[in-house]
């Protein structure tokens, strides 16, 4: 079974345990069931989920997803995470450490492929804000702020 299988029904489970001390919890609203597909909006699921999830991977991605959940009347939660950061160099991942007191070295080198991330400059981050300002401009009321507040610090 795929991640993204695991992911979804995890959280139905953790939502349908939880549901009870939810509903008299101020955090009520905060609970939802939402779509997770990284590259964009399917409107057939509009009807069945309280919002959309997406990867933030471009703009003109950004801007036709927003646009397909505002004829769908679906809110939009965005992960901004593939574009401010990006794969720290193989030759700067940490092949050593410390144990026992002793300095020791890893068995197997990091593959080029690998999950290690770092944020890129300020700057990016900066013109990254300042485009999603823009289309949340343009789009207002699509992109829950709430949810991807409470989504940042979960």
């Amino acid at each position: 079974m795929s991640l993204k299988f695991w992911i979804i029904v995890r959280r139905l489970c953790f939502s349908a345990l939880l549901s009870p001390a939810l509903i008299l919890s101020p955090f009520y609203h905060a609970v939802g069931i939402g779509f997770y597909n990284p590259t964009g909006v399917d409107p057939e699921f509009a009807e069945k989920v309280d919002f959309s999830m997406l990867e933030v991977i471009n703009e003109a991605q950004v801007l036709d997803a927003l646009a397909e959940a505002k004829r769908a009347n679906l809110q939009l939660t965005l992960n901004i995470g593939p574009v401010i950061t990006e794969s720290l160099p193989v030759d700067q991942v940490n092949i050593s450490y410390v144990a026992d007191d002793e300095k020791r070295t890893k068995r197997f080198l990091p593959r080029p492929k690998h999950k290690l991330k770092r944020f890129v400059s300020d700057d990016k981050i900066a013109r990254v804000v300042e485009r999603l300002a823009l289309a949340m401009r343009a789009y207002p009321g699509v992109i829950d702020p709430a949810r991807d507040q409470l989504l940042t610090h979960a």
